[in-house]
């Protein structure tokens, strides 16, 4: 069994849905691993009090894109694919160490 390393970003529904659905043709014989950054800008967006009727567009948009990207997590989760959602500056580490908790738990 191997493990299969996917570094994505998640941000387009269509495209996601696809490689969810090729993803989950492998599953049977590799682990795969989806390995996404975190945005902290869009989160921080999404969070933010809008002033304007143009922060409102920014905000609603931002809330959007981070929905739509929950809805893809689940889905990668929900047909048993592991995720790893990590910020930028701990991403290396993060999937060094999901890596090692993998091989404890004898899943390769």
């Amino acid at each position: 069994r191997s493990l299969i390393l996917l570094f994505t970003d998640l941000t387009m529904p269509e495209p996601s849905s696809r490689m969810i659905a090729y993803l989950s043709r492998l599953k049977p014989v590799h682990l795969p691993l989806v390995v996404t950054i975190s945005d902290d800008a869009l989160i921080g967006l999404a969070d933010s009090q809008p002033r304007t009727p143009e922060d409102m567009f920014r905000v609603g948009v931002a809330n959007d894109l981070l929905n739509e990207r929950e809805i893809l997590l689940q889905k990668l989760h929900g047909r048993g694919i592991q995720v790893l959602d990590s910020p930028a500056d701990q991403i290396a580490v993060q999937t060094v160490e999901r890596y090692l908790t993998l091989k404890r738990r004898l899943l390769l």
